[in-house]
């Protein structure tokens, strides 16, 4: 059994009583309890004793007035300003529970999500967001990025072009685009991404930095090299009026993770991953910091130390529901799909109405051969988010390899009538395989081919011969 010291446990239970605060519709966020708010002394203990003066000051403030959505609001951005994630996580998800009307708060209390590393909190609660102002492009970018994060390729880049038809004028989009199309290793689109970029946004060290890495990926070093030099340390200078001020605090944070970013798609793994556990020794608080670690560690193919850097990091941050699940995808690599199974059951029985762990619950039972289980988690995850078709490709990718191709087909065909889906690429080519295989006519498989077209475009024309 692991003990926690006093200030862990407490930023747990923190947070823990805030999970799921802000996310889904209005009327279920207000129906959220309102947390405790936290101890200023226990989750930002490292300050001086002015910043603590007023950070007591805020939460005393709340104390009196609990269902003050503005009291709420003004402690967040206070620790928001002083740099303490945990603290303004808490806050800004109660003060959008609070005011589920002002898609402000829910904006700031996913960016809080994503900073405490828990980029499917994210992402359910910027898609709160859109529903409520489907027009605030940069909601769209940050949808992106983080689909980019979690390595929905193909759902990134669907967001990123929404995100284009709202910032014609702006290198945000393109960027977005650019990132996307080096990590589906397209790097054709790559370069024609970054170059719009680039000319949107001249003076821009960051686009020349993306710019130069899909050079570099092309094979032309000599053109990379002057971008690639202008662009080092560069830092994204985004478009997004409801985050100005909030960029200011994190643009050092951001130029580092940019650079993080180069490294890695250039296969520079020990210098990513010692660049990044840099940045952990000097904000050792910052729990999305061991997410990227370990994602690092498993690009690099180094599964075994990512697996036990997941398990010390899951100690150390309980409350990282990412961190979690991420430990059960690096087991299963590793071919440890039994404790995996004992892992990702451990994180449903505390967090049951979250998606991701049971896709990663089926991928081990189906490692271990047994494929109903294994179905029945992957049945579990879509019915948790019926938009995330990850569910149903597990499952029919695991049926296909059994030869059960008909079922496979139909689990992946019926699953894209779920409301909200819009299946990548990737879906239609398991899709369309499965069924030829299982001997549909042409006529059927041109009908699945039109549905991609309505996705993807004229890309869909390659999925027949």
């Amino acid at each position: 059994m692991h003990f926690l010291d006093a200030r862990t446990l407490a930023v747990f239970l923190i947070l823990a009583s805030a999970i799921g605060c802000g996310a889904g519709d209005s009327s279920d966020a207000q129906k959220q309890p309102i947390p405790e708010p936290p101890v200023p002394a226990l989750v930002a203990g490292g300050l001086d004793q002015e910043d603590l003066k007023d950070l007591d000051r805020l939460t005393a403030a709340v104390q009196r007035d609990p269902e003050s959505h503005k009291a709420w609001a003004a402690l967040a951005r206070s620790y928001e300003s002083l740099r303490v994630p945990a603290g303004a996580h808490v806050s800004y998800a109660a003060a959008a529970s609070l005011n589920p009307a002002d898609p402000k708060l829910m904006y700031r209390a996913a960016i809080m999500a994503s900073r405490n590393g828990d980029t499917n909190l994210a992402l359910e609660r910027v898609e709160a967001v859109l529903k409520i102002e489907d027009s605030y492009g940069p909601a769209w970018r940050r949808k992106g990025t983080w689909l980019l994060d979690v390595g929905q390729a193909e759902e990134a880049r669907l967001a990123f072009e929404r995100a284009e038809a709202l910032l014609p004028e702006y290198a945000d989009a393109p960027l977005g685009l650019a990132s996307t199309a080096l990590a589906q290793d397209d790097v054709e689109a790559a370069l024609r991404f970054a170059q719009t970029a680039l000319e949107r946004a001249p003076d821009d060290a960051y686009a020349r930095n993306i710019l130069g890495n899909a050079l570099r990926r092309a094979g032309r070093m000599d053109e990379a090299k002057p971008h690639l030099i202008a662009g080092q340390n560069s830092v994204p200078r985004y478009v997004d009026p409801w985050s100005e001020s909030s960029q200011r605090a994190s643009r050092q944070e951001e130029g580092s993770i940019a650079r993080v970013e180069s490294l890695l798609a250039e296969k520079e793994w020990d210098q990513a991953i010692n660049l990044l556990r840099e940045m952990q020794r000097g904000d050792p608080t910052n729990s999305k910091l061991p997410l990227r670690i370990g994602i690092a560690l498993m690009r690099a193919r180094r599964i075994n130390e990512a697996v036990e850097h997941y398990r010390s990091a899951s100690i150390k941050f309980p409350a990282n529901y990412d961190l979690q699940t991420a430990s059960v995808a690096a087991l299963n690599a590793s071919g440890r799909a039994s404790e995996g199974v004992r892992v990702a059951e451990d994180v449903i029985r505390r967090w049951p109405d979250r998606a991701p762990a049971y896709l990663q619950k089926g991928a081990a039972l189906s490692a271990l051969g047994d494929v109903d289980a294994a179905r029945a988690a992957f049945q579990r995850s879509s019915q948790l988010k019926p938009s995330d078709l990850r569910g149903p490709l597990f499952e029919g990718k695991m049926l296909a390899r059994l030869r059960r191709f008909d079922e496979a087909a139909d689990v992946l065909e019926t699953a894209l009538d779920l409301p909200g889906a819009s299946a990548p690429m990737t879906y239609f080519e398991v899709l369309i395989a499965a069924r030829a295989t299982s001997g549909a006519d042409l006529a059927h498989l041109k009908r699945i081919t039109a549905r991609a077209r309505k996705i993807h475009g004229a890309a869909a024309d390659t999925l027949l011969p």
